[in-house]
C-alpha cells in the first residue's frame, strides 16, 4: 500500500517583516520599550509557531520554530524583576550576566511587596510594584531560577515559583518570581519600589550565586 507524505514547509519570516503582524492577546528596545519588542518578537514567534504545529500533524518529531516557540515551552516571554535583580540592584552583576540580558524598560507589576531579608517577595494582592522588563537568553533561565530557588521539578520546596504574568505596565505578558514563603516577619513596601527601600544598600556578602 502507497504511504502519501505530505510536507509543510515552514517559512522562516524575516524579524523586519514580523514586526507589523499585530502580535493579538499574547505579548512580550525601545520604539516605546516593550511595545517594540511585543511587537516583533511575539508577532513572529506565533507566525512560526503556526507553522511548527502544523508540521507536528504530519510529522510527529519534534520541531523547533525559528526565535524560540511555546509548542514545548514559554521561556521567550520577557522576565520582569522587581527586586535586586533590576539595575542597581546589584544581582545581575553578582551574576555576571549584566551584558547579557537587555533592559526593556520600566514596568509595573500587580500585587504587594514585602521586604522578607535583604530581598523582597511579591505576592498576590492589589498593590502596585515597580520593576524592570528584560529579555533574557534561553541558556540563562537556570541561572535566574537558580539565584530565585526556583526548583521547576520540585516546586512545592521552592522558595519562590516562576510564572507568567499579565503586567499591569506594559499590557504584555513576563515571568515574574512570586515568593511562596510567610511574610508574617517581612515589611510592607506601601510604594511598591524595592531600590528605594534599600536605599543602595549592596547584596550581603555571603549571598550565593
Amino acid at each position: 500500500m502507497a504511504v502519501e507524505v505530505l510536507q509543510v514547509e515552514v517559512v522562516s519570516l524575516p524579524l523586519a517583516a514580523a514586526a507589523a503582524v499585530p502580535s493579538g492577546e499574547r505579548s512580550g528596545s525601545s520604539e516605546g520599550g516593550a511595545q517594540g519588542y511585543r511587537r516583533g518578537r511575539e508577532g513572529f514567534s506565533r507566525l512560526a509557531c503556526a507553522g511548527v504545529v502544523l508540521s507536528a500533524l504530519v510529522w510527529p518529531f519534534p520541531l523547533l520554530a525559528p526565535g524560540g516557540c511555546p509548542v514545548t515551552g514559554d521561556h521567550r516571554l520577557p522576565f520582569a524583576f522587581y527586586g535586586t535583580l533590576r539595575p542597581g540592584g546589584g544581582a545581575l552583576e553578582r551574576l555576571g550576566i549584566t551584558r547579557r540580558v537587555t533592559h526593556l524598560g520600566p514596568c509595573l507589576i500587580g500585587g504587594d511587596l514585602y521586604a522578607v531579608t535583604w530581598h523582597p517577595g511579591l505576592v498576590a494582592g492589589a498593590g502596585e510594584v515597580r520593576g524592570d522588563l528584560f529579555d533574557v537568553p534561553a541558556d540563562l533561565v537556570a541561572t535566574l531560577d537558580g539565584f530565585e530557588g526556583y526548583r521547576p521539578d520540585d516546586p512545592a520546596t521552592s522558595p519562590y515559583l516562576r510564572v507568567a504574568r499579565w503586567l499591569l505596565e506594559p499590557a504584555v505578558e513576563a515571568w515574574v518570581y512570586l515568593w511562596r514563603g510567610p511574610t508574617a516577619d517581612g515589611v510592607l513596601l506601601p510604594g511598591g519600589d524595592w531600590l528605594d527601600h534599600a536605599g543602595g544598600r549592596p547584596l550581603p556578602a555571603d549571598v550565593e550565586v
